[in-house]
């Protein structure tokens, strides 16, 4: 029985020394998001007795090389789904016979998130809200972080910056406006757009309740005078029609509802609601 154990140990011995004594191709590399630089660690083992190996990279996307410590940049045939690509490495020795070796392994290149929005106001005659108007992504797993002129931010999924605080931004000039989206796997992006809004002031608007005729009406609206700058909003705040040249009548082809109405009469701010039926 000794005699059993002892040759089994002088087998394991044998392997042992035996795999330590060929090429073994090894890597590793760690999951990436689109058009980030992916770094691959060769730990492949070449015992000194071969004189070196020779490295082949295949990475799955009909990218190759011959480095040692390559790296390698994807980028997704989908930018809105991420991808898993097959890496397969050969480890040839230099010497004669050569003796090689192959490995194969995967990495998963993650999304970026999609930030671009388009942004309105929400304007109620007396208060100007700065509220988001359509964005591209709203996944609640994602981090959100919203900055209108470096001053006003929130990390909310859809914020609503309320005029008390948007009040200093709404005065003509342009701000950046950006949002920043980093998801759980660490992909992020940075979309940054122009912020220009000058409401008439809450001061100079004087309402004119007989400045336009018939009210309610189907959608043809006379002025009882000249009118420029005419600005036509829906109940949320959206512009449904504008004109700064000067006008004594409008056609609006839009559905039954409220609007408000914001215009120029003599050099003097006006505002009017209109109801159309």
């Amino acid at each position: 029985m000794k005699k059993v154990i002892l040759i089994l140990l002088a087998s394991l011995g044998c392997l042992q020394t035996y795999a330590q004594d060929t090429i073994q191709a090894k890597f590793s590399v760690v999951d990436a998001c689109d058009g980030d630089e992916v770094v691959y660690t060769n730990t492949s083992k070449v015992p000194t007795k071969f004189g070196g190996a020779n490295y082949s990279w295949t990475f799955g996307d009909g990218g190759t090389s011959t480095a040692a410590f390559p790296t390698h940049v994807y980028t997704l045939d989908n930018p809105l789904a991420g991808q898993r690509y097959q890496v397969k490495l050969v480890v040839q020795s230099k010497s004669i016979p050569s003796e090689k070796d192959s490995v194969i392994d995967f990495v998963e290149i993650f999304p970026n998130p999609d930030a671009t929005f388009t942004w309105d106001v929400d304007n109620k005659g007396n208060t100007q809200d700065v509220i988001i108007a359509s964005q591209a992504t709203t996944n609640p797993s994602n981090f959100y972080q919203w900055n209108l002129g470096g001053v006003l931010k929130s990390n909310d999924i859809t914020p609503t910056f309320l005029h008390a605080d948007a009040k200093p931004f709404l005065d003509g000039k342009d701000y950046n406006f950006s949002l920043l989206i980093k998801t759980p796997e660490g992909c992020e992006t940075t979309y940054t757009t122009k912020f220009n809004y000058n409401p008439l002031s809450v001061e100079d608007i004087y309402v004119e309740r007989n400045l336009v005729y018939p009210n309610p009406s189907n959608g043809e609206i006379k002025f009882k005078e000249a009118l420029t700058d005419v600005v036509v909003r829906n109940f949320a705040g959206q512009v449904v029609y504008e004109t700064n040249a000067s006008i004594d009548h409008m056609d609006l082809s839009v559905s039954n509802g409220i609007y408000f109405m914001t215009a120029r009469l003599n050099g003097q701010a006006v505002s009017q609601r209109l109801q159309l039926k």
